[in-house]
């Protein structure tokens, strides 16, 4: 459910989750998208296990800090002080509780780690570079999963299980493969130079040591990599055993295949999402980073980028703003006509045809355009160059009209008073069987004075109604957000681009600079030439 927030401004551990921020003034976004999360899923959290605006301090049993989320010292210095592990039993107890410390999968580095600080050191220091660690692995894959298990014999006798999750599709071949190459990872991360890899698969045993011969392609990259990794070690010599003698390392890998969570603490349990012969995500996501066409002309982002900002303005001539309808089929009495250039031609006028507009209101003035559009399309009919003159009826239409954010019209935001509408001429209403002509002049004027009263009503209705609209566009938004000094792309319009390259032209432009900006989500751009 939060596969959209980890790593980015979230950390997940098991059961615990920390919701972080690189600035603070974005930390309620990020907190309410978290809780946008929760709601969509109705989860609900313990307000009792809940802490708010952690700089530094334990937290959830590990330390957070600038630095970053480290283990509880407390919990550290415990372990550090225990006796030295003597017996297999005492290394497991110490392995077990370094994962329950972790809480998460310990990575090959980590493990390399434990074993350095906790293996005890021999009198003869030439003996330890030579002597031979094995390791035995397996692979299985089923028909949703696949796993990996390999189990880490010391010199000593002592025994370390790790399982790997395959979470892409996997044959029983390429699995083994991928058991052995966890081995010599592992392996490389221990640092050893003498090493034994067991496995009882015969094919890639076989395969490896050049006694069958390697025709699929997919089992030459894999023997390419082991190959590649085998050149770290002294020593490495690939031994196939029988099946009976490899049975704890089969344990381990029906754990990693389960669909169940396993229950052995003392197995550090990871997880593979793509094959190791294959990096394409990674490096098809670089790739088009480094592209500069593949920018160009990439696809316009239809989630919004930023959360909205809703605008009010019930009180009429407040702000204004323009907004262009057109092209509209020619009709009779237009401006950008022969007869009106001739006119302007012959007072000495010279006409120009531009664009002006407030930023803040073309949003709401484009509303009103469709609105009026649509009307005049469905009282035309064919008819479509006769409207200029049904527009009037058109604006009369919609200044009369109750609009849903307000509950009021237009016309009574404007003037205090309801129009007295056509229909109403041809049959009787309340208004007109009411009516008294000398009680209508004061009637206007109490309507005036109760004006305001009206405007703020219909302010309070449109904020309802906004934030209602806010929070179902809010759940759509995938926040973007940039920092002074990025270099960014622009997206093409139709005054930017080059009507010559029609719809083959690129979808943004650029690069610029973002030099300023007066709130998320509103940049201000310059050329790379300033």
């Amino acid at each position: 459910m939060f596969s959209k927030q980890i790593g980015r401004n979230m950390e997940v551990y098991v059961d615990d989750m920390l919701v972080k921020s690189k600035e603070e003034l974005t930390h309620l976004d990020d907190l309410g998208e978290t809780f946008n999360t929760l709601r969509r899923y109705q989860m609900k959290l313990n307000p009792s296990k809940c802490v708010f605006g952690v700089a530094s301090r334990k937290f959830l049993g590990f330390m957070v800090s600038q630095r970053g989320i480290e283990a509880n010292p407390e919990k550290v210095q415990a372990i550090l002080n225990m006796a030295s592990p003597k017996t297999v039993k005492d290394v497991q107890k110490l392995t077990g509780r370094i994962a329950a410390l972790n809480r998460t999968a310990i990575k090959a580095q980590a493990l390399a780690n434990f074993i350095a600080e906790f293996t005890l050191p021999d009198d003869d220091d030439d003996k330890n570079e030579v002597e031979r660690w094995t390791i035995q692995t397996d692979g299985s894959s089923t028909q949703k999963r696949g796993g990996v298990g390999v189990i880490i014999n010391t010199p000593d006798g002592e025994k370390l299980q790790n399982g790997v999750q395959l979470k892409f599709p996997a044959t029983n071949n390429e699995a083994e493969y991928e058991g052995i190459l966890t081995g010599l990872r592992l392996g490389k991360a221990l640092g050893l130079k003498n090493l034994l890899i067991q496995s009882d698969s015969k094919l890639a045993i076989g395969q490896i040591r050049e006694e069958y011969e390697v025709k699929e392609e997919r089992m030459q990259k894999y023997l390419k990599l082991i190959k590649h990794l085998a050149r770290g070690f002294d020593k490495l010599d690939f031994v196939r055993i029988p099946r009976n003698q490899n049975a704890a390392a089969d344990e381990v890998t029906k754990m990693a295949s389960s669909e169940e969570e396993p229950l052995n603490n003392e197995i550090l349990m990871e997880i593979q999402k793509y094959p190791s012969i294959e990096e394409v995500p990674a490096n098809a996501t670089e790739l088009v980073k480094r592209c500069d066409k593949c920018q160009r002309f990439g696809n316009v982002q239809r989630l919004p980028a930023e959360k909205m900002t809703t605008i009010t303005s019930p009180w009429p001539f407040a702000q204004w703003g323009i907004d262009i309808v057109g092209p509209l089929p020619l009709g009779k009495g237009q401006f950008d006509s022969q007869g009106f250039r001739n006119f302007c031609s012959g007072l000495g006028i010279k006409n120009k045809f531009s664009s002006p507009g407030h930023p803040q209101s073309n949003g709401q003035t484009e509303v009103t355009n469709r609105t009026l559009l649509r009307i005049i399309k469905a009282r035309l009919d064919e008819a479509k160059g006769a409207w200029p003159e049904e527009f009037p009826n058109v604006l009369w239409a919609y200044r009369t009209t109750a609009r849903t954010p307000t509950g009021e019209t237009p016309f009574r935001l404007t003037y205090g008073t309801e129009a007295v509408i056509p229909v109403e001429v041809g049959m009787a209403s309340t208004r007109r069987e009411v009516f008294r002509e000398e009680n209508n002049d004061d009637q206007l004027r109490i309507n005036l004075d109760c004006l305001d009263e009206v405007r703020d009503k219909a302010s309070n209705m449109t904020m309802k109604y906004q934030q209602k609209m806010t929070e179902y566009y809010n759940k759509r938004v995938r926040l973007r957000r940039l920092e002074i000094g990025d270099l960014v792309l622009r997206k093409v319009t139709t005054a930017t681009g080059n009507s010559a390259h029609g719809k083959l032209g690129p979808t943004w432009e650029g690069p610029y600079k973002v030099v300023h900006y007066s709130r998320q989500g509103s940049y201000h751009l310059e050329t790379l030439d300033g």
